[in-house]
């Protein structure tokens, strides 16, 4: 009960911080983490152990959801996809769990019995790496198109959650917007490399300049680089940033 009820406290934690406006992975990820080690341990009772499963599929699913944000905040390509593909892999082990289990409980009258629905609980927790997976198709979508063909991967993101990418071309269509970049901060992260594969044993150069504020997605696929001095000086302003988080920047580059 103890380790059930440490995890509604979690929820609660999470639900409280996502009326924010950041949220901060670290400790969510921190928390989950030593509620898993603490009571993982714990259920030594056989009776317990289907108990014990659902535990144990439940930390660990959120414990990768969260280790792929926090790769993907820092724009690890690998790492992230790792994680991802742990959460998924969790989740239909999950799945099957559930489903022999049910198949258990009633027997061969299950087969004439309408397919009792997954719990709302692992619902919440495919919805949630759905979501994830939609985020990692945009942050990582120039690597990801380099290995697929343009209708493959016009494909993979139109089967997404969210489909970012054509979002974003529409919105440059109907505003008539000449460029939308999202631009990443890479000044002061560990061991940056930018997005990609990389060798571990490659020695990492700290970026400088203007190539510390790499664009991580732009449309059209051309960087502007003839405005891009100009970004880099607005993103990089912290003067006011707090006040400015909600709101609407812009500024107008006289030369």
């Amino acid at each position: 009960m103890t380790a059930f009820l440490n995890l509604i406290v979690s929820y609660e934690k999470m639900t409280a911080m996502s009326q924010g406006r950041l949220m901060i992975y670290e400790e969510l990820l921190s928390i989950l983490t030593d509620i898993s080690t603490r009571h993982t341990r714990c259920f030594h009772h056989p009776l317990l152990s289907a108990i014990k499963t659902n535990f144990t599929y439940e930390c660990d699913i959120q414990i990768h959801l969260l280790r792929s944000q926090l790769d993907m905040q820092l724009w690890r390509f690998l790492p992230s996809l790792i994680s991802l593909h742990d959460a998924n892999s969790k989740l239909n082990n999950w799945h099957s769990f559930v489903q022999a289990r049910e198949t258990k409980k009633y027997g061969f009258g299950a087969n004439f019995l309408k397919a009792s629905p997954l719990p709302i609980l692992y619902q919440w927790l495919w919805q949630a790496k759905a979501a994830f997976v939609s985020k990692f198709s945009l942050y990582f979508h120039e690597t990801l198109a380099v290995q697929s063909s343009h209708a493959d991967m016009k494909g993979f993101t139109s089967r997404q959650a969210c489909d970012y990418v054509s979002k974003i071309q529409s919105f440059v269509r109907k505003s008539d917007a000449s460029c939308v970049c999202l631009v990443f901060e890479a000044a002061g992260v560990e061991d940056y490399r930018g997005a990609g594969y990389h060798h571990p044993g490659e020695l990492a150069q700290a970026p400088k300049g203007l190539e510390s504020y790499p664009a991580i997605f732009c449309y059209p696929p051309t960087r502007p680089r003839d405005k891009w001095p100009s970004i880099v000086m607005r993103v990089s302003d912290r003067s006011n940033e707090q006040e400015l988080m909600d709101r609407v920047i812009h500024f107008f580059d006289q030369q």
